[in-house]
Order: structure tokens, then C-alpha cells, then sequence
């Protein structure tokens, strides 16, 4: 099994309400998992098909490994333990009702010894094994008060795992426990008390529906948290006051349509935060005003019709911040003095047919700021004189629709091709052209108002003009 490639796609229909159906129940025909409770020891079940039964895991501390299969090996401290199940030899319990058969693996410190790491994440040496191969494990379970080191999920797929049961210590740092752990759905019992990192702790969980619960008081990154858990339709509310970056928290999270409040007044950094959140309607007015990278914060949120007044008066980043998001309608009056990158901020906005004046005079760059914004009517007085990175070629591409632009200091050579300008409208354009045209063209052929509008306006000041 290969991972996925991130998918771009909208989904044809809105996910179901977090109340519709029963959350995730362990199949009954699996076995049940030995108790642990106050033990040092690792306990999982594993799926043996026909053939390709590889397992791999290494831990520390000399450890002995029961196979669940009659056979008991022990290993050195830090030494990797491989096996391979003959399927003929293992009880065939449960299997009319799954399609396979199954073993309990367990992994425990030998006498004098603690189990204080444990990695699942060992690849088997069978020659010419494909190197992203998945792992068989249904549903593990660990205990153990001196386990500082926990390494589950990455590069080593886990294909099938649906649930892991974690009652141990664990490290400040949580990064990628479950990465490609892409059947997961329950988490229990996870202590997270002191840590700091969460970075893509669910990354790749594409059967995630329900993000657990977990002590986050003391965590300053969730970068990419939870990017492709294409099935999430629930976020509990995280206490996320000490987080400064968020950079892509829900990325491609394509089932969620609502967040809760998130304390995100720490967060200088929330870029990609809602990227590709198809299903998302809403969010809440999270407080921003430590955010100085807000770029591509909602690109491609399709379903997203509304936003509140968020604080981006620190944002100096605000690029796509709503690129592709076809179902806005309309956006507030942000405060955009610190922004010198607004390009590309509205472009593929279909539906937005008007915006407020923005506070814009600290942007140096917005190019295709409104591309493809083809119900766009008209633009207010936004101040553009400290343009200098780009130009505004395709500011207005594919706009049809606008008939109006107050936009003052325009510096830079642009385009309002086949836009629907009345002659009186491009006038106005001419008479806001900055006093310096040499070198620069202004475009506005396919317009109505173009063949009678006073080129010489814009001509005076050394501007080229195409009708």
C-alpha cells in the first residue's frame, strides 16, 4: 500500500451532522487485547493474511517479544525484532467474519530491565519489500511508566490500524505519532500533559472522524496537525493559548464544516491553517492579532460564505488568504496597514461581487489580486502607490463583470481586459494613473466605454493606453 497524493477536488455533497451514526465500534470478532494495566508492555493485535505477514518493531531496555504464534523470542537492548507468520499455523478465530486471521503480539522488559522506548516503525529485512509496505496491526495498546521514547506512525505504513490505547509517559514531543496511520479512528487514554510539539501528529489519518480530546495546555506547534484527515467532521475545543504556529493545522481536512473557538491569540503564524477545507461554511472570530503570515489561510475553502472581522492589523503576509473560495459572497474591512503582500488574495472569488476599502497603502505586492473574480462589480478607493514587486497585468483577468475601480496611486503597468468599464468609469482610471507612465501600459480593450474615453488623460502623464 502507497500513501495517497493530497487530493484536489470538490465534494459533491456536505458531510454528515457530527450527530448522524454511532462513532467508531471495535469489530467483535476481533480478539480481545490482554489487560495491562500496571505493567511494563506493548500488547497489539495483527491481521495475518495468505501471505506477506511481515512484522518489525525494536525496543529499549532487553526485551522479549511473545509472537502470539507459540513461538517467544528475546533481544538485546535497541535491537530490531523481525518475523514473518505462516498463515497455515495460525487459528483461523474470527476469520469467516473478517477475511483474515489474527495474532496478540506482545512485547515486554526482560527481568531487571524497563521498556523505555518503543518503535513501530522498524522496516522488515525481506529483500526487495517494498520500503512503503503496510504493517497488519488492527489495534494496539501500550503501558509503562518509564517509556519515553514512542515512535508509531511514518514512513512505514499502517494501513489498518483503527485504534490505539496509549496509558504511558511520552516525550515533550508528539510530531508524527500517527502519521499514515491511515485507518485510524479511536485514541484513548493518551497522556499529553507537558507536551509542547504536536506536529503532524495526525497526518495522513484519512479515516479520522472524530479528533480526540487531549490535554494541549503546554503545546506552542500543531503545524500541519491534522493535514489530510479527509474524513474529520469534529474538533473538540483544544486549549491552543500557548500555540504560535498553525500553519496548515487542517489542511485538506475535506469533511470538516466547523471549528470550535480556538484561542489562537498567541499564533503568529496561520498560514495554510483552512487550506483545502471544502466543506467548511463558517468560522468563528478567532482572535489574530499576533499574526504576521495569514497567507493562504482559506484558499480553496469552496463552501465558505461568510467570515467574521478577524485582527490582521500585525499580518504583513495576507497572499490567497481567500483564493479559490468560489462561495464567499463578501468579506469585512480588514485592516490591512502592516500587509506589503496581498496578491492573489480574492482571486477565483466567483461569487464576491464587492469588497470594502482596505487600508492597502503598505502593500507592495498585488498581482492577480482579483483574478477570475467574475461577478466583481466594482473596487473602492484602495490606496496601491507603494506597489513595487509585480505588476498588475492580471490584477483584473477574467473579471467580466466590474464596471467600477476607484484604486488610487496605480504605479504599475495594468490590465482591465474585457471588463464591463463605461467610458466615464475609465476616465476616472486615467485621472488616478500615477504622474510617472513612462514605460507603463494601461489596457482596457473589450471594454463598452473604450472607444470614446479620453486617452489623452493617461497619455499626459506618459502612460501608453490599448483600446
Amino acid at each position: 500500500m502507497t500513501v495517497a497524493t493530497t487530493r484536489l477536488r470538490k465534494p459533491t455533497s456536505l458531510p454528515r451532522s457530527v450527530g448522524d451514526g454511532p462513532r467508531w465500534i471495535r469489530p467483535a470478532a476481533w480478539l480481545s487485547l490482554p489487560d495491562i494495566t500496571g505493567q511494563q508492555r506493548f500488547v497489539g493485535l495483527h491481521r495475518i493474511d495468505v501471505d506477506g505477514n511481515f512484522v518489525a518493531l525494536s525496543a529499549q531496555g532487553n526485551y522479549t517479544v511473545d509472537w502470539g504464534d507459540g513461538t517467544t523470542n528475546n533481544y538485546a537492548n535497541g535491537a530490531t525484532a523481525y518475523k514473518q507468520y505462516d498463515y497455515t499455523t495460525i487459528s483461523s478465530t474470527g476469520e469467516s467474519t473478517l477475511g483474515y486471521r489474527q495474532v496478540i503480539i506482545q512485547v515486554y522488559p526482560q527481568a531487571g530491565q524497563n521498556l523505555v522506548a518503543l518503535s513501530l516503525q522498524a522496516r522488515h529485512n525481506q529483500a526487495g519489500l517494498n520500503s512503503n509496505y503496510a504493517t497488519g496491526w488492527l489495534d494496539i495498546a501500550i503501558n509503562g511508566a518509564n517509556v519515553s521514547s514512542l515512535n508509531i506512525g511514518g514512513a512505514v505504513v499502517h494501513g489498518y490500524l483503527q485504534q490505539a490505547t496509549i496509558t504511558s509517559s511520552v516525550q515533550p514531543s508528539l510530531a508524527s505519532l500517527f502519521f499514515n496511520c491511515l485507518a485510524l479512528q479511536s485514541v484513548q487514554g493518551l497522556n499529553t500533559a507537558g507536551v509542547t510539539n504536536m506536529t503532524s501528529m495526525f497526518n495522513n489519518c484519512y479515516s479520522l472522524q472524530y479528533a480526540p480530546f487531549l490535554n494541549t495546555s503546554s503545546v506552542t506547534n500543531m503545524t500541519q496537525m491534522f493535514i489530510n484527515c479527509y474524513s474529520l467532521i469534529y474538533v473538540p475545543l483544544y486549549n491552543t493559548a500557548s500555540v504560535t504556529n498553525m500553519t496548515g493545522m487542517f489542511n485538506a481536512c475535506y469533511s470538516l464544516a466547523s471549528v470550535p473557538l480556538l484561542n489562537t491569540s498567541a499564533a503568529t503564524t496561520t498560514t495554510q491553517m483552512f487550506l483545502n477545507c471544502y466543506s467548511l461554511t463558517s468560522v468563528p472570530a478567532f482572535n489574530t492579532g499576533a499574526a504576521t503570515d495569514m497567507s493562504r489561510m482559506f484558499q480553496n475553502c469552496f463552501s465558505l460564505q461568510t467570515v467574521p472581522l478577524l485582527n490582521t492589523a500585525n499580518a504583513t503576509n495576507m497572499s490567497q488568504m481567500f483564493s479559490g473560495c468560489s462561495a464567499l459572497t463578501s468579506v469585512p474591512a480588514f485592516n490591512m496597514a502592516s500587509a506589503s503582500n496581498i496578491s492573489n488574495m480574492f482571486s477565483g472569488c466567483t461569487e464576491l461581487t464587492t469588497i470594502p476599502t482596505f487600508g492597502t497603502s503598505a502593500a507592495t505586492n498585488v498581482s492577480t489580486m482579483f483574478n477570475a473574480c467574475s461577478s466583481l462589480v466594482s473596487v473602492p478607493a484602495i490606496n496601491v502607490s507603494a506597489v513595487t514587486t509585480g505588476n498588475f497585468a492580471n490584477m483584473f483577468a477574467s473579471c467580466p463583470s466590474l464596471a467600477s475601480c476607484g484604486m488610487t496611486g496605480i504605479n504599475q503597468t495594468i490590465s482591465f481586459l474585457n471588463c464591463k468599464l463605461s467610458a466615464a468609469q475609465i476616465n476616472a482610471i486615467f485621472n488616478n494613473l500615477s504622474a510617472s507612465g513612462s514605460g507603463k501600459t494601461i489596457t482596457v480593450t473589450g471594454n463598452y466605454g473604450a472607444a470614446s474615453c479620453t486617452t489623452s488623460i493617461a497619455t499626459a502623464k506618459g502612460w501608453t493606453v490599448a483600446t
